[in-house]
């Protein structure tokens, strides 16, 4: 005999849909109501709970860029207002210009404030980000594929780099 389960998050909304069966020699386990089975529910996470981490993460990677100029050096926003801005306005832009041979530069408030960028520019800015965002997407990746996904997942040594061997 089989029961049907639908599991929900602490807010009430459906997480999953599962068909458990009933042990005889443990029927509580059955039970969507026992405390074993709540605590289990309870622990289970998902890669939507490691979704999150990953977007607070890629949100949080802010960036500098030198121009090796008067213009300095610019702190690059990432959060998802900037990501918008940068993927839907600048980079369309930009990769326009570059297809005619257009160098007309393009002119972006950054974290530091306002500066004026070519095209080439914007694409090395693009670049020069992707480093630490790819390497979060690689971290996430590896983690959604554990299992079970370890219960500190948020933990640094989950989104890092392994140290150095030492020698």
């Amino acid at each position: 005999m089989s029961h049907f389960f639908v599991f929900r998050n602490q807010e009430g909304a459906v997480i999953g849909l599962s068909s458990v069966p009933q042990d005889p020699e443990n029927p509580e386990i059955a039970d969507q109501t026992s405390p074993d089975w709540m605590s289990y529910l309870d622990n289970v996470l998902s890669a939507s709970d490691v979704e999150a981490e990953r977007d607070r993460r890629l949100a949080s990677c802010d960036f500098t860029y030198d121009f090796g100029d008067a213009r300095g050096v610019h702190t690059i926003g990432t959060d998802e207002k900037d990501m918008d801005a940068w993927m839907k306005e600048v980079m369309p832009i930009a990769q326009a210009r570059l297809a005619l041979s257009d160098a007309t530069p393009i002119d972006i408030v950054t974290n530091t404030g306002p500066v004026s960028v070519t095209p080439t520019e914007w694409m090395d800015i693009v670049n020069t980000g992707g480093a630490g965002r790819q390497a979060i997407w690689a971290y996430y990746f590896a983690l959604i594929n554990t299992d079970p996904i370890p219960a500190d997942y948020t933990d640094d040594q989950y989104w890092s780099p392994p140290p150095p061997p030492e020698e």
